[in-house]
């Protein structure tokens, strides 16, 4: 491979981080921030689901620093791959709650599609 290939490739990558993290910091700091002003929908969302009033914020604080760190990350690497690895894990409990109280495909598709997102933010890193 020639180095004005691996040149292209490398900023491809960069420039694919980017979106993604342009995807993914909006997600989750909208829904942090949704989550920890818990209007009456989201308390009905949350009961539904089985996750107290205390749980409900503290998911709601994790998302708005790990979105801050998902985007820290596009300086700081690490930064960056710690902070979608909780989001990643907070998404996985997410499909199997929706699984376990039976929510239809599609709610449950929505959790899988951002963890999509943060596994190919991960890749591009």
């Amino acid at each position: 491979m020639t180095v004005q290939v691996a040149r292209a490739l490398a900023e491809v990558r960069t420039a694919m981080n980017f979106l993604f993290a342009a995807i993914a910091i909006p997600i989750f700091g909208v829904h942090g921030v949704a989550q920890l002003t818990a209007g009456p929908g989201i308390h009905r969302h949350a009961d539904r689901l089985g996750v107290s009033a205390s749980g409900l914020r503290f998911i709601g604080r994790l998302e708005l620093v790990c979105a801050a760190g998902t985007a820290i990350g596009l300086a700081v690497t690490p930064v960056g791959a710690v902070a979608a690895v909780i989001l990643l894990l907070l998404m996985a409990g997410a499909v199997a709650t929706h699984v376990l109280i039976q929510d239809p495909p599609a709610v449950t598709l929505r959790p899988m599609v951002v963890a999509a997102v943060l596994t190919a933010y991960l890749i591009t890193l």
